[in-house]
């Protein structure tokens, strides 16, 4: 594991001997460990236990289904509850 390939404050995927798996935000490198962060907590993982370290990609493709989706639930929610009966043709009594 070279220390010096490693960006501070980019996101990253590591995998430990033990197959933990961690992703977070690299706070600082020195030697023989990494710090990691995610949210409030914070990580030290000694590089001599990673197995594997790799950059997260941001992906475009989910980050746009995210609100496509709220937004199909919500728009369904919404004509469920006002029950809208289009398309039906209701005779008269």
């Amino acid at each position: 594991m070279e220390s010096d390939k490693i960006n501070i404050g980019k996101k990253y995927k590591v995998k430990t001997n033990n197959s933990k798996k961690i992703k977070a935000r690299v706070v600082s490198v020195n030697d023989s460990s990494i710090f990691l962060q995610k949210g409030k907590v914070k990580k030290i993982v000694l590089l001599s236990e990673i197995k594997q370290i790799r950059k997260r990609k941001f992906s475009y493709l989910k980050t746009a289904a995210i609100p496509i989706t709220i937004a199909v639930f919500f728009a369904y929610g919404i004509s469920n509850s006002l029950d809208l009966n289009i398309g039906e043709i209701q005779a008269p009594n």
